[in-house]
């Protein structure tokens, strides 16, 4: 049986994760990199380097291992940071690595902190992927969407789609999309399902 663990090592600690794991947080980067493929990483790839802070990397596993990471434990901010700024922090890489549910927890606590950096939109988005049992949804913030949305215009080779069996009450489909470069590899190695429909809703005025 073809072990479906994956790793990540950050500035040379190892940190593993399942493919559940993984897709736990709908449309992030890791789960596109190992279980979709890029043009230049070959699919199947388990194992990826990059050179981040291996603490705030132990909130990002914890997150998509399940466990609720906030308020941040003090054990895992580093040493030259402040509480605030390791939050900031991991606010920015949520938003770098696609973590759109992570961000949405992130900029919900800091809107109900005394700072209130983060005040509510007057508007909701909603991130939809296609999987082999249909449209599966989550919550994004205002920024999230529009990372999303800018990703969207901005990468050559996605081709837009108007799927009619996407249906969400109160939300209007605002763009849809498959990678088109996987097209040829679809089935995937290893047996992995290709997550590469997505879908970005706002809510009706």
């Amino acid at each position: 049986m073809v072990s479906e663990k994956f790793t990540i090592i950050v500035s040379g600690e190892r940190f593993v994760f399942t493919k559940d794991q993984l897709e736990s947080d709908p449309g992030n980067y890791f789960a596109e990199y190992f279980l979709i493929g890029f043009k230049d990483v070959p699919f199947g790839t388990r194992e990826m380097e990059i050179e981040k802070e291996p603490l705030l990397f132990k909130l990002i596993q914890a997150h998509l291992r399940g466990y609720d990471i906030l308020p941040l434990p003090d054990q895992w901010i580093p040493p030259y940071m402040t509480r605030e700024g390791a939050l900031d922090n991991l606010l920015k890489e949520a938003q770098f690595y696609g973590l759109w549910n992570l961000l949405n927890k992130i900029e919900e606590f800091q809107s109900k902190s005394p700072k209130g950096k983060y005040p509510p939109g007057s508007k909701s988005y909603k991130l939809a992927q296609y999987k082999q049992t249909g449209w599966v949804t989550c919550d994004l913030s205002e920024s999230g969407f529009k990372a999303f949305l800018q990703r969207f215009i901005s990468t050559p080779g996605l081709q837009p789609l108007a799927p009619s069996s996407l249906r969400c009450d109160g939300y209007t489909l605002v763009a849809c999309w498959r990678d088109f470069q996987n097209e040829e590899s679809a089935s995937g190695a290893f047996g992995l399902p290709r997550l590469c429909i997505c879908a970005l809703l706002e809510s009706d005025p």
